[in-house]
């Protein structure tokens, strides 16, 4: 692409030759000729102006760069979408490789792609221009929608639906039993059977391995534009909202349900039949013991809003000092006495 080229696609404004070709991208301390980069804020700024890049992502022009510049409101995500479309993958030509196993009663789209030794079951459908990757498993009666990307060996189990423009990484299991027992008075576990389903709407990111099992009677839920990291276990009838952020090794138990745009950080862990309102943000290496307030932030094991909680961990830091001063008040007083 051109320097032109590259604006027109972002909607920013050209400072420098437009005609300078683009053929990679590099952070800015390692771009070279040809190359895109970007100074997201004032640390990158020294960086990006001595690189070679052909091109720079700025929010404000930076006086002396060698580079042609593209102003635009964001350069992260201007990189971002600049990058995606740099590196979008071709897709094979249509169709059933011939190594794939597709059920007589399954309906593949003519412009969808099933590769290699992937398997789609009885009654399943896989709409427009989706790709099955090599190894992957659609379950009977399953629903695939338009330009959704399984990568290698995924499961989506039966009677699953994803939406559209779906991307499901390699290793990920979407729709397995949800985690349920009853005891008998001998104390033996009695599965209970996870009849439901799992729904995911529109532009969700699953990343690689993660398991979301199936509602016990109706459906767990995961919202549009939901982005899930590797290595996260969303249990049974979870009901997750539109636009959250689950981070890697997030565990989310049964019939929780998260508002839109509720932003889980790694390790957290939400028991079940809680509540968490739009916009909450649990930080890393929490648990979420009851249900919370949407619009702000929370720390902690039970979580508790964040400002409660740095003067908490403030308090436990001090332990030592106050245990020790708490001896020798101990210990005078027992001279005194």
């Amino acid at each position: 692409m051109t320097v032109q080229e590259l604006a027109d696609l972002l909607s920013g404004r050209v400072i420098g030759d437009p005609s300078v070709v683009v053929s990679g991208f590099a952070g800015a301390g390692d771009a070279g000729a040809g190359d895109l980069t970007f100074a997201a804020d004032a640390r990158w700024v020294d960086a990006a102006r001595d690189s070679d890049a052909a091109v720079i992502l700025v929010q404000e022009p930076i006086d002396g760069a060698r580079a042609a510049q593209i102003v635009v409101k964001d350069p992260n995500l201007a990189f971002a979408l600049a990058v995606e479309h740099m590196t979008h993958a071709e897709v094979p030509e249509p169709g059933v490789h011939g190594d794939a196993s597709v059920h007589q009663d399954a309906t593949i789209d003519a412009t969808a792609y099933v590769a290699a030794c992937a398997v789609v079951d009885a009654g399943a459908s896989v709409g427009p221009r989706a790709f099955v990757g090599a190894g992957t498993y659609v379950g009977k009666d399953a629903a695939i929608g338009a330009d959704c990307l399984l990568h290698a060996n995924v499961t989506v189990a039966e009677r699953v639906r994803l939406g559209d423009r779906v991307t499901v990484h390699s290793g990920a299991v979407v729709g397995s039993d949800g985690y349920g027992y009853a005891t008998t008075p001998d104390g033996v576990h009695v599965k209970i059977p996870q009849t439901g389903t799992v729904v995911v709407e529109d532009d969700v990111e699953i990343g690689a391995n993660v398991c979301i099992d199936r509602a016990r009677f109706a459906e767990t839920r995961v919202g549009k534009g939901t982005k899930i990291d590797n290595l996260v276990q969303i249990g049974h009838n979870v009901k997750i909202g539109p636009h959250c952020l689950i981070v890697s090794q997030a565990g989310i138990a049964g019939s929780a349900e998260l508002g839109q745009r509720v932003v889980l950080g790694g390790h957290v862990g939400v028991t079940g039949h809680v509540k968490l309102g739009d916009g909450a943000q649990i930080t890393a290496f929490s648990g979420v013991s009851k249900s919370l307030d949407g619009g702000q932030a929370y720390m902690g094991v039970p979580a508790i809003p964040i400002s409660e909680g740095k003067r908490v961990r403030l308090l436990q830091m001090k332990l030592p000092e106050l245990l020790k001063r708490v001896r020798d008040l101990e210990r005078r007083a027992e001279e005194d006495a």
